[in-house]
């Protein structure tokens, strides 16, 4: 199997984790944050909604674009568009997918190149990383959506 088709079929397999997952927790208990401060769940769901098609734009152009108040603030009105689990999984499925498709095409060569976001100082990350990036925030959310359930003392089955 080519290392771009185990990264793509990694991250489908993660998002229909999370979203299963997501699917046992009580509907009444969408919006409930731990403490009154944390994230709830739809507030998760929300961002993997939206997040995904910020990696689709870099791993496209092999480039980072500035961060600015104007793109913080889209993805924060598009994020609060999506108010039920089912909005937020077509969304995050419709970037999802796109973004599979695009990974499946880079060659081994082109995971190696490199790309620098301006976060942090600047994170110079080969374009295999960036994919994973996805595959590691599916997976935080995940567990933060499972330390809910145990708080809610709902394990999922």
């Amino acid at each position: 199997m080519k290392t771009s088709e185990f990264l793509a079929q990694s991250i489908e397999k993660k998002h229909e984790q999370v979203f299963a997952l997501a699917r046992t927790v009580p509907v009444e208990r969408l919006d409930w944050a731990p403490g009154g401060q944390s994230r709830s769940v739809l507030d998760q769901l929300q961002e993997l909604g939206i997040i995904i098609r910020f990696y689709v734009a870099m791993l496209r152009e092999k480039t980072a674009p500035e961060p600015t108040p104007e793109m913080f603030e889209e993805y924060q009105t598009d994020r609060k568009k999506l108010t039920t689990i089912d909005e937020c999984e077509a969304s995050a499925k419709s970037h999802t997918d796109e973004l599979a498709a695009l990974i499946r095409a880079y060659s081994d060569e082109d995971l190696e190149k490199r790309i620098l976001l301006p976060f942090m100082g600047g994170m110079d990350l080969s374009m295999a990383d960036l994919m994973m990036m996805v595959y590691w925030n599916l997976s935080y959310h995940e567990g933060q959506i499972q330390f809910i359930l145990n708080i809610l003392a709902e394990p999922a089955s």
